[in-house]
């Protein structure tokens, strides 16, 4: 399996209106909308740490939400970049 980082490809991709390529701005163009959308990958280490020392569920279900849509972001932007290669 090999590892590559979604903006090297998305660069030489996509042609879009975004100031950064993080995961959040390039998805966020393609329509993708996340159920916590000012939890941000540094909050999530924060919370993690928190949750550790607390055991706070609540603070975890953040954690995992965050997780799991950022899974799902990748998954929105992979369909769209095999789109674009099947088209042309």
């Amino acid at each position: 399996m090999k590892i590559v980082g979604h903006t090297t490809t998305v660069r030489k991709s996509l042609a879009i209106p975004v100031k950064f390529y993080s995961l959040k701005d390039v998805a966020g163009i393609l329509g993708f909308k996340w159920k916590n959308p000012n939890f941000k990958g540094y909050d999530a280490m924060l919370a993690l740490g928190k949750w550790k020392r607390t055991k706070d569920q609540s603070i975890m279900k953040k954690v995992l939400e965050y997780n799991e849509d950022d899974c799902k972001a990748l998954k929105v932007l992979k369909e769209r970049l095999v789109e674009m290669i099947n088209t042309n």
